[in-house]
C-alpha cells in the first residue's frame, strides 16, 4: 500500500517496523484494550501461546486502532479516518521530520510487583 502525501511524496507501508507509521488509539478505546487485556490475564486457560494468537487475532475487531504516517519530506502527519482515508495536518515546525520514529526499551520486565 503507498499513499500520496498533499507535497507529492508517496508514503509506503510495505513492511513492518517502519520509523514513519505507527498507530493511534482514542482514550475511550483505549480503555477498551486495557479491559479486554484483564480477561486475557485474568482467564484461566492454560494454552498461552494460543491466548496471546487469540488476543492478537480479534484486536482490530475489539477496538478500533488507526494508522498514522509522517511523511518524511514535508513533515505532514496523515490520520486514518473512519473511511481509511488520511486526513493530513501540517505541524508549526517542519524540521522535526520523525515523530514516529522511536525505540523505546526493547525488554519488558514481566517480573513486575506492585508496590504495597
Amino acid at each position: 500500500m503507498w499513499i500520496r502525501c498533499k507535497c507529492g511524496n508517496i508514503i509506503h507501508d510495505n513492511t513492518d517496523n517502519l520509523s514513519y507509521k505507527g498507530h493511534i488509539i482514542s482514550d475511550k478505546e483505549y480503555f477498551k484494550l486495557l479491559d479486554l487485556l484483564d480477561k486475557m490475564i485474568e482467564s484461566p486457560a492454560k494454552n498461552r501461546e494460543n491466548l496471546i494468537m487469540t488476543y492478537r487475532a480479534n484486536l482490530s475487531g475489539y477496538i478500533k486502532i488507526k494508522l498514522i504516517f509522517q511523511c518524511s519530506k514535508c513533515g505532514r502527519v496523515l490520520i486514518e479516518d473512519e473511511n481509511n482515508r488520511y486526513c493530513s495536518f501540517i505541524p508549526d515546525e517542519h524540521e522535526k521530520i520523525d515523530l514516529l520514529d522511536f525505540n523505546g526499551n526493547d525488554t519488558i520486565d514481566y517480573k513486575y510487583k506492585c508496590k504495597k
